[in-house]
C-alpha cells in the first residue's frame, strides 16, 4: 500500500511561508444532504460527484466504517468522491494539496485519504494515505514512470491525528523534495521525483479499481470526516 521511500535528507520543522501558488480547485465539502455533485468553489469549476454511502450535513463529508475482512474491506464504489480532470495531475510542476479532517479514534486510522492513481498505473501516481507503525500517521507518496524509468518521492509525518480532533495536513512535490505538513509542521525529503501524469480520475475516500476479494488490492477506504481539500500549483 506504501509507495517507496527514496533515500534523502529528512528535516522535521514549522512549516515556513507558502510559496506564490494558484489554485486549481477547492472543494469546501459543504453539500446538503442528498447532493451528487462535489462543487468546486474555485477558479475553474472543476466538480465531482459524491458516492451515495458519504454522509453530507451542509459542513463536512463522513465517511463511514466499513467492514473489513482479514486483508481486504467491503466493496463499495459508493464510498468515493470522484473528480475526473486532467488538471489534478501533477506533471512536471510544484503541486500542494491541502485537506482538513477528523479521523475519531487510531483503529478508524487506515486507508487512502485520497490518490490519483495507484500501483499498476503505468506513469505513475500520487497519493495521501495513514499508515505508519501506529495508525493515524499521515504518508505522501509520489510516484513516475517514465520511458520505463520510476522515480518515487514519499514522506511519512510523525504526528499522529488519529485523536477525533482536526488537522490540517498538506502534501507537496517541490523542486528537488517531496513534504508532508501536519498542523504546520513539515517533515521533507530531498528527492526529486519526476513527470507524473495517469489517466485515473482522483478518488477522496479510497481506491477507484479495487476488488474487495482479491489480496494486495484492498479499497483502502478513508473512515473519517474532511471538511475541505485544495489543489495548488506553483
Amino acid at each position: 500500500m506504501v509507495v517507496a521511500v527514496a533515500l534523502g535528507a529528512l528535516a522535521v520543522g514549522p512549516v515556513g511561508p507558502a510559496n506564490a501558488a494558484s489554485v486549481v480547485a477547492r472543494w469546501n465539502m459543504n453539500e446538503m444532504p442528498g447532493s451528487k455533485v462535489l462543487v468546486d468553489s474555485g477558479p475553474n469549476h472543476i466538480n465531482g460527484t459524491i458516492g451515495t454511502s458519504i454522509t453530507l450535513n451542509g459542513s463536512v463529508h463522513s465517511f463511514p466504517q466499513v467492514q473489513r475482512g482479514f486483508n481486504n474491506a467491503t466493496f463499495d464504489p459508493q464510498h468515493l468522491d470522484v473528480i475526473n480532470d486532467p488538471r489534478m495531475n501533477p506533471g512536471t510542476a510544484d503541486f500542494r494539496v491541502t485537506v482538513r479532517l477528523k479521523i475519531a479514534k487510531p483503529s478508524d486510522a487506515f486507508g487512502n485519504v485520497m490518490q490519483k492513481g495507484q500501483t499498476g498505473s503505468a506513469t505513475g501516481f500520487w497519493k495521501i494515505e495513514l499508515d505508519g507503525p501506529t495508525r493515524g500517521l499521515v504518508f505522501c507518496g509520489f510516484r513516475s514512470i517514465v520511458n520505463g524509468v520510476t522515480t518515487n518521492g514519499g514522506i511519512r509525518s510523525p504526528i499522529n491525528i488519529a485523536d477525533n480532533q482536526w488537522h490540517i495536513v498538506t502534501c507537496e512535490r517541490g523542486p528537488g523534495f517531496v513534504s508532508t505538513t501536519v498542523d504546520g509542521k513539515t517533515t521533507k525529503q530531498m528527492h526529486s521525483v519526476g513527470n507524473v501524469v495517469n489517466n485515473v480520475p482522483l478518488t477522496i475516500g479510497g481506491k477507484l479499481n479495487c476488488t474487495a476479494a482479491t489480496a494486495h488490492h484492498d479499497c483502502d477506504y478513508f473512515e473519517g470526516q474532511i471538511d475541505y481539500v485544495e489543489v495548488d500549483t506553483g
